[in-house]
């Protein structure tokens, strides 16, 4: 699936797919994500967390990390290297 395609449908029917919706990360938030990772975010994942920092989705237990908590946890990985999807523990 595109991810204008998950824009699209979490925008028009976020409660069918018991989905939590995180308030979207502004231009300045992905720009100083960016100068942390030191590199350039790619457009589609610059436009998911335009449209939303992350969300929860508690039917299939998967959650996309919101960018402050993804910069947190950067000690220990590569460079232009992180984790933005994961599944919540049960």
């Amino acid at each position: 699936m595109a991810i204008t395609e998950l824009i699209t449908k979490l925008s028009t029917t976020p409660s069918s797919y018991d989905t939590a919706l995180y308030p979207p990360a502004s231009e300045q938030d992905l720009t100083n994500f960016e100068r942390l990772l030191h590199c350039q975010l790619p457009d589609d994942f610059k436009a998911l967390y335009l449209f939303c920092n992350g969300f929860e989705s508690a039917d299939y237990l998967f959650r996309i990390i919101p960018l402050d908590e993804i910069g947190d946890e950067l000690v220990g990985y590569k460079p232009n290297q992180f984790v933005f999807a994961e599944t919540v523990p049960t």
